[in-house]
């Protein structure tokens, strides 16, 4: 492979070639278990139109795609878990954490 692999869409981290895919390399990642991507499509992303990226509030649009566990809390900018045994809730704000990384690689 000579082309270089853009990070993970989704969190951030660094890609993982495999020998005719792509893979992102964070096992917590959506991403690290899809292996039908080539390298094209990997580093192709979708730039959404101007006026929905000035409407998109991050945490409500990561809301819904991971629907907020119980014994977390939302606040402006993030969330934490209410109690340390919520493993949940801390998973939560650890792919809450990948999606704004993912996020400052797509600025509006």
């Amino acid at each position: 492979m000579n082309q270089e692999l853009k990070p993970c869409p989704f969190c951030g981290s660094a890609a993982m070639p495999c020998v005719q895919w792509a893979q992102c390399s964070n096992s917590l990642c959506p991403a690290f278990h899809i292996q039908t991507c080539n390298f094209k499509a990997w580093n192709t992303r979708a730039a959404p139109s101007e006026d929905v990226r000035a409407e998109v509030d991050e945490q409500d649009l990561f809301e819904s795609v991971f629907p907020m566990p119980c014994h977390t809390m939302r606040f402006d900018g993030g969330y934490a878990a209410t109690e340390f045994n919520a493993w949940s809730a801390h998973d939560f704000v650890k792919k809450w954490d990948g999606w704004k990384a993912r996020a400052r690689l797509n600025p509006q």
